[in-house]
Order: C-alpha cells, then sequence, then structure tokens
C-alpha cells in the first residue's frame, strides 16, 4: 500500500494528493481485477455506472467511487478516501472551463 503524508490543507498538498490517490485507486483496481470506466463528466451519471458495474463484484461499503485526473472512474478504499483531502477530476474540469 502507499505511504501516506501528513494532511494538509494547502492547494498544492489537495493537488498532489488527487494524484496520490489516483495512484491508489490503479491499486485497488488491479488488486480486484477490474477495469475502470470512463467519464461523462456528470457525476450522478458516473456513480449510477460505477455503482451498477462495481457493486455486482465488490462491497461498495467499503470502497469509493473515485474520478481520477485522467477522466477515468475508480475504486479506492472508503478510509483512504474519506480522510486524505484531495482535489480530483470535477476540480480539474472546473479549472479548465473558467474563463480567463
Amino acid at each position: 500500500m502507499v505511504a501516506l503524508r501528513v494532511l494538509r490543507q494547502d492547494d498544492d498538498i489537495r493537488t498532489q494528493n488527487g494524484f496520490l490517490i489516483d495512484s491508489i485507486a490503479k491499486e485497488t483496481m488491479a488488486s480486484l481485477n477490474l477495469h475502470f470506466i470512463r467519464s461523462t463528466k456528470d457525476r450522478q451519471i458516473d456513480r449510477k455506472k460505477a455503482v451498477e458495474r462495481f457493486s455486482k463484484v465488490v462491497d461498495l461499503k467499503l470502497y469509493a467511487i473515485h474520478h481520477c485526473y485522467n477522466g477515468y472512474v475508480g475504486l479506492v478504499p472508503r478510509e483512504i478516501h474519506t480522510h486524505i483531502s484531495h482535489r480530483g477530476y470535477f476540480y480539474r474540469l472546473k479549472l479548465s472551463t473558467c474563463s480567463a
């Protein structure tokens, strides 16, 4: 399992933690022998698709649905996802759609 850093709330750490959680998602999905799904850029639709696919294989009470920076959706152990303050895919989308 990936070693976790001490949590801080500043933006740089939250962004770095997003990438950290992405790597944990990659490890988790591989260990569960599951494939990521592509994000639709709509949280509700993504969640519905993820629940439909992943709940057949794992207990979703143990895993959080996580949007990775690369635009894919996977699973992360809920305890890790909840306790690491992070910025993810939707934060990045918001930045890319802001006008200068």
